[in-house]
């Protein structure tokens, strides 16, 4: 018998197995090329572009010209041996499918480039399911010596096959599962874990840290289980008795230690899974085994036909959960996203589903996207011409689905009637359908048919107009009875009651209209949310879901909020604008100065009247069409928390947010308190005058965000500086917008603080020696994990001898953080980190804005006896923030710089980074900082900077050896080009290259700016041959070369696609923004996919 051998490889690339493949059975492909049969465990070739065309390995190296198409190399499968045993519970079913399947391709995850693990290769290592099965075996009898069959696991991870390995591993020996969103905050965490009294998490190295800080919290918890190897850093509190342990050990000791399986019986608890709840908390939906396994009709599949399922969206989701173990026991293969959410479009194209789910605001967008590009086709052209140019857009949209996917399913919510036929439409070769499901009771209809063993019936919501009497179809909240049904929710009797009746029949709270198909099959159309509807002040009822899948198809209208009470007689609406076609719109009316925080009239009116327009298509009533908007171009999200975490619309928190703006009757402080609480993340309490606004922290986005929200709503421009005042609260921002006349007086010049600053006393004693060494054993750095600093080291550590030690302070407030991995990943991604660098390198928890760097006596005395050289890098750089929010890490920071160089008993030489910003703009000279006045320094970096470089001066004056570098624009490296994501060069530079243009007024311009290798270069040159010059100062700027814009922009044309030159007139919007919207809109697609 011939065979073949192949080596199975686990995630971490450790060799663990090895299959023998029976070759002389043949598969279920034949090869195009030669027209053989090829054969079970050997490679086949596929095309990704042609209908089910393969190679076998012989010809795809061989045949020429070769396919013209990319092709994928993937294992080939024939038919499974027969077997009569069926899966009479789901532990006997996984069993049986690892037998079955063992020698088939199971999971599948990204692969990485082994030099630089932060980099992803275009494959995926597929693990068998024997490897799965084995691994499952193996870490189910480790568990044992954890947890009693019968006891609660909780599993927080992303989508990976340890996942379900755990979960398959709990089945086997009738541990239940409690999957918990990673998406949950720590509140949500505790509650589910002292609900159902979990003893062992299973958590990703992510998630690792939010479990040890819970574990003195949650009594219950005995042992956090980690999927991903352990770092010595990571401990748990001397004072819990919680246990960490590493998913590998409890693999390798369940390989030594045999327990007989488990069964559960069909009643008892399977797994537990949560839902949102009324009351804050989440509601836990007890699923039994016999329920569970009512899930999967088809198991043992034994067909052509290929199943690869894409798992991207979170595990601990019913839906996504079932989809990927549906696939398992099918005989079918699992490929993981990497949860990059700008990768997932490439990944799709990587795993390449046959079939694909996603809820109905992704196909929504994709939707919405469409009608925007179809919106900018020439007017002009005749209507068969329009019409194949439709036709060329719906192709190059079809193309986000890879070509062997041949099922599309909407699911979650209901999808309207025009993007359903737009699906249809575009992806033509696919089979869409949507399906109906609640995680209470499973599948409820599929392509709005009743599933064939479900129990239902309709009761009457009089209070919303909907009865079982209404015409021409009954119309009413349908409650259903499943083989699929809950048994409640754990130790929840008050929802439990709520949502069952007394016969068993479950309120699903959506309300439904039953038609009758050709075939008189019951036809369900889900028309309404029973918790979501309000009443108007004549006493009609609003079904706001309804409208708002109406208003959707408005080519304005990106996202929408329908909003009502009961002091209104009519609707109003938050529409939130398509950017490509409100641009469109501004570019065809010529309106000039458009203010997109403050729309004008033209624009709003445009809006209204074209959902007033679909309103009289679709036949709605008068209190159901909008009669006041409000236009804001802030996006709905999860973070903002205007969406949930499945992207469906938080209709109270939108209210919160845009309710004020739309009721009468707020007072100032309430709709203040509002924005803040949106703005910051903060909760406040209106009583609490004492409140500081940024209290708990904050950051510039925040105040900018919280600053243009205040104008949009009060049109009071309030300066960001204003809100980081200490003792700024909600009551005295209050006063300030009630009487903007008193921002006047906040805004006096700040020379007089900056001028006090600058005179903090140091106490230096002026009789001490300078510590002089040569080849210094210890340097203490600082600013390792930014931009310049990073590089600074790598230049150091190229420079002095290899036993030459750095420490590296790091700031970083969780101590579970390694702070190695932080230099290594920051050093990594701009390519300058090497293995053996690892050994010179300490890194040291500390905060520049601490005192003693927040490090205790001991700790701080050895680190000044021992350092002798300092370089002082480390800043926090940034041009929106007020000089109160930078002076503890610039400021303090450089003092405490000096008291580390001035505390033992001989001055430490200090190389002190500074700034060109410290300057007024018409000094060039290197002259000292006593002679710069402050009164040209208008941002309070330089302010801050202009203050630390004159206490730096100062401890020089006292006989510190201090050399002082201000630098100017630093830009990317010579030789690897690796440069500053967020500097406001790159930035531009990587909006041309998207956008295939450049603004004409720039190309007479040049930029004066110092490669960033060069720049460490020369510092540390500098620092060798002076480190002990007292007081000198030093230019580390390019002012004489310069690079022309127009170099950049002939470099960027011979790399990349020509860049047009356009203005800010039409010929921009024709040349570029039109031409560009399809390619644009595409690529924005993944942001939907966000978990």
């Amino acid at each position: 018998m011939k065979k073949i051998l192949i080596c199975c490889v686990h995630a971490n690339n450790r060799r663990v197995n090895m299959n023998i493949y029976d070759i002389s059975r043949p598969s279920f492909w034949t090869c195009d090329g030669c027209d053989r049969s090829i054969r079970d465990g050997e490679y086949r070739h596929n095309c990704t572009i042609c209908e089910d065309f393969d190679y076998c390995e012989q010809c795809a190296n061989t045949i020429s010209p070769p396919h013209p198409h990319p092709m994928r190399e993937e294992l080939a499968y024939g038919r499974i041996p027969k077997s009569s045993i069926t899966a009479v519970d789901m532990a006997t079913g996984i069993e049986k499918a690892f037998d079955m399947y063992c020698n088939r391709p199971c999971m599948g995850i990204r692969d990485i480039d082994k030099s630089n693990p932060s980099v992803y290769l275009d494959s995926y290592t597929w693990l068998t399911y024997k490897v799965i099965g084995d691994r499952t075996k193996n870490f189910a009898n480790g568990l044992r010596n954890l947890i009693k069959p019968r006891g609660y696991l909780g599993i927080c991870a992303a989508n990976r096959p340890e996942w379900l390995i755990t979960d398959f591993a709990c089945m086997l020996q009738s541990i239940i599962t409690v999957p918990i969103y990673c998406l949950f905050d720590s509140r949500e965490m505790a509650f589910i874990i002292d609900n159902t009294q979990i003893s062992v998490i299973v958590c990703d190295k992510k998630m690792l840290s939010r479990f040890i800080q819970l574990a003195a919290k949650c009594s219950s918890l005995q042992y956090i289980i980690c999927m991903d190897p352990i770092d010595a850093t990571m401990s748990i509190s001397a004072n819990s008795n919680v246990t960490l342990c590493y998913m590998g050990d409890v693999e390798e000791l369940g390989a030594n230690t045999r327990y007989a399986r488990v069964n559960t019986k069909p009643c008892d608890c399977l797994t537990i899974i949560y839902t949102s709840g009324s009351s804050g908390f989440p509601k836990g939906a007890i699923i039994s085994e016999e329920a569970y396994r009512a899930t999967f009709a088809n198991w043992f599949l034994d067909c052509v036909s290929l199943r690869v399922t894409f798992s991207y969206r979170p595990l601990a989701w019913a839906s996504d959960r079932d989809a990927a173990i549906g696939s398992f026991i099918g005989g079918g293969q699992i490929g993981f996203s990497t949860g990059d959410v700008n990768r997932l479009i490439e990944e799709i194209a990587l795993v390449r589903p046959t079939r694909f789910s996603a809820p109905p605001s992704i196909w929504n967008k994709i939707y919405v996207e469409y009608k925007t590009a179809v919106s900018v086709i020439d007017p002009q052209l005749s209507p068969t011409e329009k019409e194949r140019e439709e036709d060329r857009l719906l192709k190059q949209f079809a193309k986000l689905i890879p070509t062997r996917c041949k099922i599309l399913t909407v699911g979650g919510a209901k999808v309207s009637p025009t993007v359903w036929n737009f699906m249809k439409r575009c992806f033509r070769d696919c089979r869409i359908n949507e399906s109906y499901g609640i995680t209470e009771c499973g599948s409820v209809a599929y392509n709005n048919l009743l599933e064939n063993n479900i129990e239902y019936r309709l009761e009457s919501v009089p209070e919303m107009g909907y009865t079982i009497d209404d015409r021409p179809y009954p119309r009413g909240e349908i409650l259903t009875k499943t083989t699929q049904m809950f048994s409640g929710y754990v130790n929840n009797p008050e929802e439990t009651r709520a949502s069952l009746t007394k016969d068993g029949f479950f309120r699903t709270g959506d309300i439904v209209e039953i038609r009758q198909n050709a075939s008189g099959q019951p036809d369900v159309q889900v028309i309404d949310r029973k918790k979501s509807f309000f009443k108007l002040s004549q006493g009609q009822f609003i079904a706001p879901e309804y409208l708002q899948s109406i208003y959707i198809c408005s080519p304005f209208v990106e996202q929408i909020y329908i909003h009502g009470d009961l002091l209104a007689d009519t609707i109003s609406a938050v529409v939130v604008p398509n950017r490509a076609y409100a641009e469109k719109f501004i570019l065809d009316h010529n309106i000039q100065n458009f203010d997109m925080n403050n729309p004008c009239p033209q624009f709003c009116d445009a809006v209204l009247q074209d959902l007033r327009s679909i309103a009289r298509q679709q036949g709605l009533r008068v209190h159901e069409i909008p009669s006041h908007l409000i236009i804001d171009f802030e996006p709905f999200t999860p973070e903002n928390g205007l969406l949930t975490s499945s992207f469906k619309s938080c209709r109270h928190k939108l209210a919160a947010y845009y309710g004020d703006r739309l009721r009468a009757g707020k007072t100032i402080d309430q709709r203040l308190k509002t924005i803040v609480e949106i703005a910051t993340g903060q909760s406040l309490s209106m009583d609490n005058d004492e409140h500081s606004l940024f209290s708990s922290g904050g950051n510039s986005l925040t105040a900018v965000r919280l600053s243009r929200m205040i104008e949009k709503d009060f049109g009071v421009p309030v300066p960001i500086g204003v809100l980081f005042e200490p003792d700024m609260t909600v009551e005295r921002l209050t006063t300030l917008i009630t009487d903007p006349s008193k921002l006047s007086s906040m805004s006096q010049p700040i020379v007089h603080k900056l001028l006090n600053d600058s005179q903090l006393d140091l106490i230096i004693d002026k009789n001490k020696p300078k510590k002089v060494v040569d080849l210094p054993s210890i340097i203490f750095i600082t600013g390792t994990t930014g931009f310049v600093g990073a590089f600074l080291l790598a230049e150091l550590l190229k420079t002095y001898p290899s036993n030459c030690k750095f420490i590296c302070l790091v700031r970083c407030e969780n101590s579970s953080v390694n702070l190695m991995d932080r230099i290594q990943a920051t050093m990594r991604f701009y390519q300058i980190w090497k293995d053996e660098y690892q050994e010179r390198v300490i890194p040291l928890q500390g905060d520049l804005s601490q005192t003693y760097f927040g490090l205790d006596n001991e700790h701080y005395e050895l680190l000044a006896k021992q350092v002798d050289l300092i370089f002082h890098c480390g800043a926090t750089v940034n041009f929106v923030l007020p000089y109160s929010q930078l002076y503890g890490p610039n400021v303090c920071g450089t003092r405490e710089i000096i008291r580390l160089a001035t505390h033992s008993t001989a001055f430490i030489p200090v190389q002190y980074i500074s700034t060109v910003s410290v300057l007024p703009g018409h000094i060039k000279e290197e002259i000292s900082i006593d002679n710069i006045s402050p009164l040209g320094l208008t941002s309070g970096y330089g302010q801050s900077k202009w203050v630390a470089e004159k206490l730096i001066t100062k401890a020089s004056q006292f006989g510190v050896p201090v050399v002082i570098y201000r630098l100017g624009s630093i830009c990317a490296a010579t030789d690897t080009g690796a440069c500053n994501r967020n500097d406001i060069h790159t930035l531009l530079f990587a909006a041309m290259m998207k956008l295939g243009a450049y603004p004409k007024r720039q190309t007479n311009c040049s930029i004066h700016g110092l490669a960033v290798d060069f720049t460490a270069r020369s510092i540390v040159g500098l620092s060798r041959v002076q480190h002990d010059r007292n007081g000198k100062v030093y230019h580390v700027i390019n002012p004489v070369h310069s690079v022309l814009f127009k170099d950049i922009v002939n470099s960027i044309n011979r790399c990349s696609s020509p860049l047009i030159g356009v203005s800010h007139d039409k010929i921009f919007y024709k040349k570029v923004i039109l031409p560009k919207t399809l390619k644009y809109l595409l690529r924005n697609i993944p942001a939907l996919f966000l978990i």
